[in-house]
């Protein structure tokens, strides 16, 4: 997967190809790997959690993380791609073009049983050089 007019610029701006695949890599992979089940550095004391609690809390949000980041369908609105993926191709525009575009949208309750999700907000990345970098007054363009 490359960068189109922005690889070679990219690919030069770091010390070497290895530091840039190394970072494209390794990053993606860390997902929710901060909180684990034996020390979940979570404090819901105030909450009313005890420690066997708090740990089967955060047994269920990575249960229900990986079956939204793994699932093409629940986490991209087009269904293209991981969340895994998604951060992977973020890292390259914003390597190579200096910013990551993407609109949040919603699928409504009928659509999602339609085609068999359950959750509704979805991320659709939209590239960079997609949007329109005119300047224009008399349109209300600044």
């Amino acid at each position: 997967m490359g960068f189109g007019r922005g690889e070679p610029l990219a690919e030069e701006t770091l010390v070497s190809k290895g530091e840039f695949a190394r970072l494209i890599n390794v990053t993606p992979g860390r997902m929710l790997q901060y909180i684990t089940e034996d020390n979940p550095q979570l404090d819901l004391t105030k909450l009313g959690y005890d420690e066997a609690e708090t740990t089967a809390f955060v047994r269920l949000i990575k249960q229900r993380w990986k079956r939204f980041a793994w699932n093409l369908a629940e986490c991209d609105f087009r269904g293209k791609f991981t969340l895994s993926q998604m951060v992977d191709i973020g890292l390259r525009w914003h390597i190579a073009y200096g910013e990551v575009t993407g609109v949040l949208g919603d699928v409504l309750a009928a659509q999602r049983q339609r085609y068999g999700i359950t959750t509704g907000t979805k991320l659709c990345l939209v590239p960079p050089q997609r949007f329109v970098q005119d300047t224009s007054e008399f349109v209300g363009l600044h």
